[in-house]
C-alpha cells in the first residue's frame, strides 16, 4: 500500500506528474490523504481529512493529524496488504527498489 499525504493546492504543481510517472505502476495501491476530492483519482481511493485535521497546509497539527490517518488507513487495511509505504506530494519513488 502506498500512501500519499497531499492538499488539493497542489494537485496542479505536483500530484498530477506523480499521476503521471510512478504512480501508473502502481494506481491500485495507492491512497491519498488529502483535504478534498482530486481530479482523475478514484474516489475509493482518497481519504478526506479537512473535517477532521482542517485545511491548513502545512501546519504541525494538519500535517501529524494526515500522518495519523495514514497509519489508520493501514490499520483497517491490514488483511489486504502487508505493508505501506507513506510518501509526500513532492517525492518521486523508484518502484523497483521498493520491491
Amino acid at each position: 500500500m502506498y500512501v500519499i499525504r497531499t492538499n488539493s493546492k497542489f494537485y496542479e504543481k505536483r500530484l498530477k506528474y506523480l499521476l503521471q510517472t510512478w504512480i501508473l505502476l502502481v494506481n491500485e495501491h495507492t491512497y491519498f490523504i488529502t483535504d478534498k476530492i482530486l481530479p482523475n483519482i478514484s474516489y475509493n481511493h482518497i481519504i478526506l481529512t479537512e473535517d477532521i485535521c482542517g485545511y491548513e497546509k502545512h501546519t504541525m497539527n494538519t500535517l501529524c493529524c494526515k500522518t495519523a490517518h495514514d497509519f489508520i488507513f493501514f490499520q483497517r487495511n491490514l488483511k489486504k496488504y502487508d505493508w505501506f509505504c507513506h510518501f509526500d506530494d513532492d517525492q518521486y519513488v523508484n518502484i523497483e527498489n521498493l520491491e
